[in-house]
Formats: structure tokens, sequence, C-alpha cells
């Protein structure tokens, strides 16, 4: 066939047949010459299939859709790939093609997606000057929006409308994760130190459970992740059994009903599994309390959370049942190392190390109540553990810490109006 007659624009080779289908031009491009040509007779081949009849439209179509799919606007294969994307990422996906996408990229054909213009795109995004003074985007963020692009022009390629990226060896790599430690709790004794602290700021707020205390309680021997701790309801705690259990069975996110649409989280909890654990008896002791309390104060019901949102019996709408500043506060009391460093997942980071310790190292039986289905947080790969784990090996805690961790309950305790500002 005859050489194509072409140009080089932005660095590639590109012409304009006419396709043999619609009868209008279209935009052939290439890196080199030769790649210029093998697409060109390509279009020449399907223009002698269709002259002889050897194909038919629809084939013809799907020939030609790899060859043509360079001429379609970034923004169209855009659209077509947020049509299929879970809500939550449909809106982040639309606040990084407003902020980080349309304003170099929105209008450019697909062809002119080159690696020159992406690296320029990049780096225009690492040295922008933002709303808020700050120069640049995060690494993190730079990376999520070219997983988008990726996303929708890996979507076209699946689809047969490419053939392949435009930009070439152009990658986003992904940035480093810090090297940075958590804090946790080493034993009991400085479990101890943090309940006491918790406990003394909800005495001063003139009641015994205010908020702080049986939170770190919970948490701190039940293990659960926020969000789990956040969706769990009082249908879902048995305290009448024996032992005491209580079921993990959905978790709550951030701006979690905007996406359930209901009364309570349903999303599964980390690991797609439900879990039963047999409580701890100072946590058992704790919420037969805490029950008590809400009932009291009118914000118990049996479907209802067991940490509901203050002032109400409503669950949680952030996923958190306390702030990150108001534990952090409490480490800070209790005279704990590095306060910096501890966040409310250290808890849960705690329980692990301790129970490692009562279970005399095995991770098997402690991954059943942390629910790991996969130990490599904990230490290498084991099967997944059974459904029900066994009780928990943390010793019990001394009783003069508070009345209500002894096993006999006190008389009931008042939630006054000053908890129900508690930021937790």
């Amino acid at each position: 066939m005859a050489r194509p007659r072409g140009q080089y624009i932005k660095g590639r080779a590109r012409s304009q047949p006419v396709n043999p289908i619609t009868g209008r031009r279209m935009n052939l491009t290439g890196a080199t010459i030769a790649e210029l040509e093998s697409r060109s007779r390509r279009v020449q081949d399907v223009k002698d299939g269709l002259k002889f009849g050897d194909i038919t439209i629809r084939e013809a179509q799907g020939r030609l859709r790899p060859t043509v799919g360079l001429n379609l606007r970034l923004a169209d294969l855009w659209a077509r790939y947020m049509r299929g994307v879970p809500v939550s990422s449909e809106r982040i996906g639309a606040s990084l093609w407003r902020r980080m996408v349309a304003p170099a990229l929105g209008e450019l054909m697909v062809w002119e997606l080159t690696e020159t213009k992406m690296r320029e795109w990049k780096t225009d995004l690492e040295r922008v000057r933002r709303s808020g003074g700050g120069r640049g985007y995060a690494p993190k963020t730079i990376r999520l929006v070219y997983d988008f692009l990726r996303g929708a022009l890996a979507l076209a390629i699946r689809d047969g409308v490419l053939s392949e990226y435009p930009w070439g060896s152009f990658s986003v790599p992904n940035p480093p994760r810090p090297q940075r430690e958590r804090e946790s709790l080493r034993d009991p004794a400085e479990l101890v130190a943090l309940l006491t602290a918790a406990r003394a700021f909800d005495l001063e707020r003139g009641h015994e459970l205010a908020g702080r205390f049986p939170v770190i309680v919970f948490l701190g021997l039940t293990g659960l992740r926020q969000a789990e701790a956040a969706g769990l309801a009082w249908s879902d705690v048995d305290l009448e059994s024996d032992p005491p259990t209580l079921r993990v069975r959905v978790q709550a996110g951030k701006n979690w009903p905007r996406f359930d649409g209901g009364h309570r989280p349903s999303k599964p909890p980390k690991g797609k599994r439900t879990r039963d654990q047999i409580l701890h008896p100072n946590v058992a002791s704790v919420l037969r309390l805490w029950r008590k309390e809400l009932q009291a104060a009118r914000r118990y019901s049996e479907a209802g959370p067991v940490f509901p949102r203050p002032g109400g019996g409503e669950y949680r709408t952030s996923g958190r049942v306390i702030a990150c500043d108001a534990f952090r506060a409490c480490v800070v009391r209790a005279g704990l190392p590095n306060p910096a460093a501890w966040v409310v997942h250290s808890l849960r980071h705690s329980f692990a190390r301790l129970e490692l310790v009562g279970h005399g190292g095995d991770l098997r039986s402690v991954a059943a109540r942390t629910g790991h289905s996969d130990l490599t947080v904990l230490e290498g790969y084991l099967r997944k553990p059974s459904r029900l784990a066994g009780a928990s090996r943390i010793p019990e805690l001394p009783p003069a810490l508070s009345p209500v961790l002894a096993l006999e309950a006190p008389a009931t305790l008042k939630i006054g109006r000053a908890s129900c500002r508690e930021r937790v």
C-alpha cells in the first residue's frame, strides 16, 4: 500500500484517512511512521473487505474500533467510566475531575495524552498554588487521580474502544508509606493508668460513665475497630448468656447514611465476615451499667447503637466512638510516653499485644478475637480461625479502679446534660 502521508504533532505521527463506514475523516496516530503505517493498513483492509463483501458492517466496526478510539475526548471516556463506579467513588471522582483533570486535560483528545503531556500535567500538580496557601498536591492525591485516569482508559481497552494507553511508559508511582510506628500499651498496668485518667475526666463532669471511660474499656478489652463499635447494636450483645458474647456484623463509615440509606450501617466489617467474641468480664460489667444509664436517659433501644450519638439515641455518622484529641488527653494525663504517636486505633494494637501475652504467643487465638483473616498484621500467614473465639486471657482489672469494674454492678448512675455534650 502507499505510504501514508502524515505529519508529526506533539511527538506523534498523525494522518487523517477517510473512515470507510462513515465517510468522515478520522485521526490516526502513532509513535513512529511504522506504527502509523500498521494502523493505516488496518483501515485499508477494512475498506477492501467491505468493497468485496468479505465482512459485514458490524465486523468492520469491530476492526476499526481500536484504531478510531484515539479520536475520542478524554472527557467522554471519563464520563463513561464514572457511570459504573460506586457512589462514594463517584463523589471523589467528580471532585478530582473538577480540580485536577478538567483544567489541563478535560478537552483533549485521547491521542493528545502523550508521555510529554502527562509529565507536564504531573509537574503542574506538584507546583500549583492552592486556595489554602499551600503549594502542590500531595503525592498520594496525584496517584489517586492517576488511578482514576488509568481506570477510565483501561475500561476502554477492555471494551475494545482503545488498543493501548496513549501515554506509553508514563506512570505515577505509589508514594512511600511513612515509617511511623504507633504507640500501644505494653502491659495491664499501663491500661489501668489510661482507664484511671479516663475515669477522672468523666468524674470531673460529675458522672461515673460520662463517655470516655466506657468507650476505652470496651475498645481496649475487645480489640474492635472504631467503625465496628460505631455500628454495634444492643441486639448484637448478649449479656445474659454464660459467658456473655457479642457479634460483629457491620461497621459504620463516614457519612454512611448517605450511602446505606437505612437507619443502621449495613457495610460488612473488614474481612467481609461476621465474627463472635466472648466478652472480657470487665467489659460485660461496664456494658450492663452503660445499658442502664442509656435506659434512664431514654437513649436505649434493642435495635439501637451501643454507643449512640451524643445527645440522642441514633447511630453515629462518623464511624468514630471517641475523638482522637479526647483519647490523647487521657494518654497525656496517664503519663504514657510519646503522646503524639497515640491514636484511638492504638487500643486495638494494645489489645492484640496483651492477648498475645495471655495466650502464650498463640497468634491464631489472638486473630480469632481481633478478626484478622490475613495474619500479616500480626505475623506471617495462618489459616482462618474458628467462628467463635475463646475467652480473653487478659487478667481482670482491679475493682478499686472503679466500682463499675466490679462484677456486681452498683446502683444505676445518671447521665446528665453535660455528658451529652462530651466529645466521644
